[in-house]
């Protein structure tokens, strides 16, 4: 069975990990900036049923092309985005993983990472956060040990900003990863899903700044 990726969106709002990366110009109304956010966690764990406590490290990152110019009362262009998430769950052959997903039947997997991500200025509280969220499915289980990393692309909802003057940026993430094992007839097994969450450390933030403009003023 091949792999399938597939991309969409889902809710709730957390802390930072990540740094900032200037990649070029971008186009619309002002110049962009690359925010990239996001890091590798390790010692991360999820509960299998009949087996305990699984650790795993898991990775999503998401890169934010972001204007670094706008125009007092105007909505920036929307914030193309790029993501790729991975999870080190071991399922190779012997392992108590693995037992206990051919005990149960499975013989594919699907995993999604969901990236709940916030950005905001002291003056754009952002209250519509953007929550994407990606998949990879039908990875099989046999002749694999792990899942393969997986991508997704988008884009975020513009920003407005009503103050002149130059605005700190900041950008927030957490993620977790789903991981959903499937019998042959396509139906979750009796193990469900299994949540791949990790504890997260304090900041630091990943700050932009963005310069604003009078509304009446051009910027090409």
């Amino acid at each position: 069975m091949g792999i399938r990726r597939t991309s969409g969106s889902i809710a709730v709002v957390a802390a930072l990990v990540g740094g900032l990366v200037v990649a070029g110009a971008g186009t619309g109304s002002a110049a962009a900036v690359t925010v990239r956010i996001g890091d590798s966690l390790s010692g991360c764990s999820t509960a299998v049923p009949g087996v305990g406590t699984v650790t795993a490290d898991i990775a999503a990152h998401i890169e934010v092309d972001a204007p670094d110019t706008a125009r007092q009362g105007v909505p920036t262009a929307p914030l193309p985005y790029r993501g790729t998430a991975s999870v080190g769950l071991d399922f190779a052959q012997g392992t108590p993983l693995r037992q206990a997903l051919d005990g149960a039947g499975a013989v594919t997997l699907d995993a999604t990472a969901r990236v709940f991500l916030r950005y905001h200025s002291p003056q754009f509280p952002n209250t519509e956060n953007p929550r994407p969220y990606f998949s990879v499915t039908g990875v099989p289980i046999a002749g694999n040990s792990t899942l393969p990393e997986w991508s997704t692309s988008g884009e975020l909802p513009p920003m407005v900003f009503d103050r002149v003057g130059t605005e700190p940026t900041r950008y927030y993430q957490s993620f977790n990863v789903l991981v959903t094992p499937r019998g042959a007839d396509g139906g979750p097994t009796a193990l469900g899903t299994l949540d791949v969450h990790c504890i997260y450390p304090p900041g630091p933030y990943s700050t932009h700044r963005v310069e604003v403009s009078p509304g009446n003023r051009h910027i090409t």
